[in-house]
């Protein structure tokens, strides 16, 4: 039987993966908008992962794979494995932090697809009290009047609006660095 695990790959789909049966000719992979609910089939596959697309953001979609080894033309099926549920939400930033002169820091990060806008947040300590920033339809943000070679911590967390819902992805990785001079040209 397989152990599945559902992630969110971004705001409308979810994948899901398991580790390989040995001796299965492929897998069978169900949907359902509730536990008890009617499952679909989405996919008879012989890899070990499934990506369905075009769902609803931070919706929870379930789901149950089963095994299947083929015995001639016949499918021998294994048990479903436990029904695990997930939500898509918007994928997590992959942020970049550097300095922008003696007393500033800039943080940037790629266009999150379907998210409208980001929240940014940051710290003098990485362990620290981070201060939110206002919301921010850009993808950078820069930090003035920091101390010379202070560093600065950063994390981002991107969100797509469900009517009047804010629905936040992970927070990236925290990311730092110090407000240095510029190089002279």
């Amino acid at each position: 039987t397989p152990v599945i695990t559902p992630i969110s790959s971004g705001y409308d789909r979810i994948t899901v993966s398991w580790p390989g049966i040995t001796g299965a000719s492929g897998y069978e992979v169900y949907q359902s908008t509730s536990t008890a609910g009617v499952y679909t089939l989405l996919a008879t596959t012989a890899s070990t992962s499934y990506t369905k697309t075009a769902l609803v953001t931070n919706t929870a979609y379930f789901y149950k794979v089963r095994a299947y080894r083929l015995v001639g033309t016949v499918k021998v099926y294994s048990g479903f494995s436990t029904i695990v549920s997930a939500r898509p939400v918007p994928a997590t930033p992959v942020v970049t932090v550097a300095s922008a002169g003696y007393n500033s820091v800039k943080a940037s990060w790629a266009t999150i697809t379907g998210a409208n806008g980001y929240e940014v947040s940051y710290s003098l300590t990485e362990d620290g009290t981070y201060t939110l920033l206002p919301l921010q339809s850009a993808t950078s943000y820069t930090l003035t009047n920091q101390a010379t070679n202070q560093p600065v911590f950063f994390k981002v967390r991107a969100y797509r609006l469900v009517g009047t819902l804010k629905v936040f992805g992970s927070t990236s990785i925290i990311k730092s660095a110090s407000p240095i001079p510029s190089t002279p040209v």
